[in-house]
């Protein structure tokens, strides 16, 4: 059997795997329910033992519980919205600007060689004429995507910015951004 090495391509990765920064993101919120779960284990223990006398050092691992929980939401809830910006989660990332220049840049390519070819008067010019209306609707859908892409990261950024300010809770957070996912799922 042959080894494997441990990068995403030999797992199996697909583009479809989320970038380590959110699987981070998702580990360090995990914490919280694990610790909480915890904290419900030690106020599960019971007072007396099966003989009846007192569980020694239940206490003591009801305060622990209590401290760990206390300070998970503390250190964790204060800390994420840093976490999330020093990981640049939201932002744009460089492939999928890399993406944008490409298809653009591969689309007026494509353009010019239509051009050329159209000179040549080896293709009809009906030929001619249906591709270069095919080049200019895909590079129209092109500019609007990215002009879309543009305002729509702009209004993730907003909304991020209004809960950070505590003019938005959490629960309206959650259904911008999820419809701000379908108009960009409906727009790719």
């Amino acid at each position: 059997m042959a080894s494997h090495a441990s990068s995403g391509a030999a797992r199996g990765a697909t583009e479809l795997d989320p970038p380590w920064q959110q699987t981070a993101i998702i580990a360090w919120c995990g914490l919280r329910g694990i610790l909480s779960l915890a904290a419900a284990a030690a106020l599960a223990l019971p007072l007396t033992t099966a003989e009846g006398g007192a569980f020694l050092g239940r206490e003591l691992v009801v305060l622990m519980a209590f401290a760990v929980v206390f300070a998970t939401l503390v250190i964790q809830g204060t800390s994420l919205p840093y976490i999330i910006r020093a990981l640049r989660i939201g932002v744009d990332s460089k492939v999928e600007r890399e993406e944008r220049i490409a298809r653009l840049k591969s689309t007026f390519a494509g353009m010019a060689e239509i051009e050329r070819l159209g000179g040549t008067g080896t293709y009809s010019a009906e030929s001619v004429a249906t591709l270069r209306g095919e080049y200019k609707r895909r590079l129209k859908e092109l500019r609007t995507f990215a002009r879309a892409g543009d305002s729509l990261a702009a209004e993730r950024r907003l909304l991020l910015k209004l809960r950070r300010d505590r003019i938005i809770g959490d629960e309206v957070l959650r259904r911008v951004q999820f419809e701000l996912d379908i108009e960009e799922l409906r727009l790719g």
